[in-house]
């Protein structure tokens, strides 16, 4: 970096790489010289905090010069830079939270020292081993000790009342969410779209029948924590039954003033603001039986120490909706890799924590700093396509995950670009990391750890973004940082008092700027009561000092992105939630003409499967004869039929009908392969086809020939 003179800055970079590391394809700007003018001040989008952001010194010219093998920022009849000031009443303040980063190249992975790499690794792991022998000794010594204590006060503390001894505690993350913050208030919210037609009345009976009251066969309740409430013991909290539930206490019908997304935002972030009654069941739901003429609206609230969003969905999505289903979920880690990553943990453990407690910086920014209101203002997205953000993954070679976080970061950076911020910095995100090692048997719970990412909002170009994200998750994979603070989460609850482990862990998270959470749906749509389920949106709530908390839920063929935000620190989320499509449809169209690692062959794969479909095909005389067969069971069914119709109606003549019409539909399938194979084998388009799905079916002959016997078992 040249040195400032006379009031210009200067940055210089040069080198073959930098054009090739700067060349996305959205970024070409080659020979271009843009001068920007600024005399006017920028308009202050943040009325609540009273302050200028970014506000240029008058008659500021900026120059700035870019070409192939040299970028120059040159700023000319530059007066003076704020600079701090301690008088209260001056208008014009230095503000750190709205600077921007200096311009610099992305570095290429090639590019990056291997011997230093080396170096820090081998230091890393000589100063944890060093940590690891007393740390080890506490462990073995003082953790089993403390457990013993507490769980024999929890034992000894039960209310007469409850029936039994040692009743269920709340693991230690369970406890580390029970408590809201003087700002946040601990409450998961999911809006529920459905088709017009349920009444609060048939809602609730379905909820108390489904979830509340359901039964395995033994008699014991699926999920008792709907019915149970949390009660403080001397050492710990546990759950207890509810003596006093009444379903009617958590059904709560919404205004119906709520007539517009407006609306429905506000009352939605009211609720934020509103804490759940501890002397019930932590879970509450709101029905809106009209909303737009043909929708209904319900939003489910439940506390985050009842359950995490993994088992919610799953408990959701296997008990709740008409149509079981599941959400083939992934486990995070194997067996195997879960025993391996535990006994890494163990190791250097104990320097992984002090590195995220006493050695990771806290971001300080326009959405990390200032005083919190806790007034909360929510916002969503309009649905996106799934296909084509997994058509973005495939190409990439990265996962969903890793799309939807750089589209998150861009989105961030969007933000900060409109409220005067041109190039920020990175800023650090927290995120829940499942640490299940398999998914088949998930109970409510909550069995995740905090993870913490740099997004990287000072990148520009959406490509650079999603490479540079994808080799900083990589990296925490590959880690074992999850199961670390997991691990410490549950050592430290045990050793020390409560209120010094919840003061430890928010020095820790509050070190983040922002909370980003992606939730897998169900990949088909599903109905409540025999209605559809039109879309989900999805909050998790963001803790202690934070302000910000994005989250993105798939469902069916969509995804979509709710933020929910602290109105002091960004009243208008709204500018994240509408640059969400726009950044997926940039990746999109710069990924256009790449193809998907395997297409070209799997291409060649379908078309040799339908070449052996054709080698099946029955001969014109075999059909001629399955036409002559269906035709004489149509007739035997018609004389049976008359048989039927003179008496009265009965379950035979149903099932007489039903195979009647099977049969019919199998007729025309014959009928029309019989045609194509007489017009030389080419394809011919039935009325019945065009109606269905406007191409061509393969093979119809089959499909034909199997509906018969599937229509003659159903009925």
């Amino acid at each position: 970096m040249a040195t400032p003179q006379n009031g210009a800055v200067r940055v210089e970079k040069r080198g073959s790489r930098s054009s090739s590391c700067l060349g996305d394809s959205d970024h070409m700007i080659c020979d271009s010289i843009v001068t920007c003018k600024s005399t006017e001040n920028i308009e202050d989008r943040r009325g609540s905090r009273g302050s200028l952001i970014n506000k240029p010194p008058p008659e500021a010219n900026v120059e700035v010069k870019l070409k192939k093998e040299e970028v120059r920022l040159d700023f000319s009849n530059l007066n003076e830079l704020p600079t701090p000031v301690k008088d209260s009443k001056s208008k014009v303040q230095y503000d750190p939270t709205n600077q921007s980063a200096s311009i610099k190249k992305l570095e290429h992975p090639a590019d990056k020292s291997l011997m230093l790499s080396f170096l820090v690794s081998i230091v890393f792991l000589l100063v944890a081993l060093v940590l690891f022998g007393p740390a080890f000794a506490i462990f073995l010594t003082l953790v089993p000790l403390g457990a013993l204590i507490k769980s024999t006060c929890s034992c000894c503390c039960v209310p007469q009342r409850q029936q039994g001894c040692c009743p269920t505690l709340l693991t230690h993350n369970e406890t580390y969410w029970l408590h809201d913050s003087h700002f946040n208030k601990m409450v998961v919210q999911c809006l529920i779209t459905l088709d017009y037609g349920l009444t609060p009345h048939r809602i609730q009976d379905m909820i108390n029948a489904r979830l509340v009251c359901a039964e395995n066969r033994s008699g014991q309740r699926l999920y008792p924590r709907f019915s149970q409430k949390v009660v403080e013991l001397n050492c710990r909290y546990a759950w207890l039954n509810d003596e006093n539930f009444n379903i009617e206490n958590h059904i709560v019908v919404m205004p119906k003033s709520i007539n517009s997304q407006r609306a429905l935002e506000s009352y939605t972030a009211e609720l934020a603001n509103q804490t759940l009654p501890r002397d019930r069941p932590l879970w509450n739901i709101h029905i809106l039986p009209r909303y737009l003429e043909d929708t209904c609206v319900v939003l489910f609230r439940v506390h985050p120490c009842l359950t995490d969003g993994i088992s919610l969905v799953r408990t959701f999505f296997k008990s709740v909706v008409d149509n079981h289903t599941g959400c083939n979920l992934k486990p995070r880690f194997s067996q195997s890799a879960y025993v391996f990553n535990v006994i890494r943990a163990i190791v250097v453990g104990p320097l992984v924590f002090i590195q995220k407690w006493l050695l990771t910086r806290k971001d300080y920014n326009i959405l990390h700093g200032p005083p919190l209101s806790g007034k909360k203002v929510v916002a969503w997205s309009e649905p996106y396509s799934l296909a084509k953000a997994t058509r973005i993954k495939q190409v990439t070679r990265s996962t969903l995950n890793d799309v939807l976080m750089s589209v998150a970061a861009g989105n961030l950076r969007t933000y900060f670009q409109t409220v005067g911020v041109i190039n920020p910095y990175d800023m650090l995100a927290t995120f829940p990391i499942d640490i299940r090692s398999e998914t088949i048997h998930i109970k409510m719970g909550s069995k995740y750890a905090m993870g913490d990412i740099a997004v990287p909002t000072n990148t520009e170009g959406a490509i650079p973004r999603l490479w540079e994200l994808k080799h900083r998750m990589d990296e925490i994979k590959n880690s074992c940082d999850p199961i670390v603070m997991h691990g410490a989460m549950s050592v430290l609850m045990s050793l020390l008092p409560e209120w010094i482990c919840q003061k430890i862990w928010r020095t820790i998270l509050n070190k983040s700027t922002c909370l980003v959470t992606n939730l897998q749906g169900p990949d088909s749509i599903l109905t409540f009561a025999s209605r559809e389920i039109k879309s989900i949106i999805y909050w998790m709530p963001p803790r202690d000092e934070v302000a910000v908390s994005i989250s993105m839920f798939t469902y069916g063929d969509e995804v979509r992105m709710a933020v929910i935000a602290d109105k002091a620190i960004m009243p208008d989320p709204e500018i994240i939630t509408k640059d969400f499509n726009v950044e997926l449809d940039k990746l999109a169209m710069l990924l256009a003409n790449r193809r998907i690692p395997g297409e070209h062959m799997s291409r060649r794969i379908e078309m040799s499967n339908e070449d052996a479909d054709n080698l099946n095909d029955p001969s014109m005389e075999e059909i001629q004869g399955k036409i002559a067969e269906v035709q004489c069971q149509l007739q035997d069914l018609k004389a049976r039929l008359d048989q039927e119709v003179a008496s009265k109606y009965s379950e035979e003549e149903e099932l007489l009908v039903n195979k009647v019409e099977s049969l019919k539909g199998e007729f025309r399938e014959l009928i029309s392969e019989l045609r194509r194979k007489k017009s030389g084998d080419g394809p011919l388009m039935s009325d019945e086809d065009d109606e269905c799905d406007g191409e061509l079916r393969r093979t119809s002959f089959h499909v034909g020939k199997r509906a018969p016997y599937k229509s003659a078992e159903s009925g």
